[in-house]
C-alpha cells in the first residue's frame, strides 16, 4: 500500500510541475478509483494460499506495454 501510494504521489507532483490540465488530473482520478474498486474486488476473492497465483496472473495483464506502436 506504501508502494501504490508514493507511486500516486510521484505521479500527481510530476503533473504538476508539468503544468497539466486539471481534466488530466480528473482523469488519473477516476481511473485511480475504478482500478481500486475492480483490485479490492479481487482481493476479497483471493485466499492467502491463492496469492502466487492471483500475482503471476495480474503480471500477465501488465504484458501488453511490451508492444511499441511507431
Amino acid at each position: 500500500m506504501a508502494g501504490v501510494s508514493f507511486g500516486l504521489a510521484a505521479t500527481t507532483a510530476d503533473m504538476a510541475l508539468a503544468e497539466a490540465a486539471p481534466a488530466a488530473f480528473q482523469q488519473v482520478g477516476i481511473l485511480g478509483g475504478v482500478g481500486g474498486v475492480i483490485g479490492a474486488t479481487v482481493a476479497s476473492k483471493v485466499g492467502p494460499t491463492e496469492l502466487p497465483q492471483t500475482v503471476a496472473a495480474f503480471h500477465s495483464l501488465g504484458k501488453c506495454h511490451d508492444v511499441y506502436v511507431y
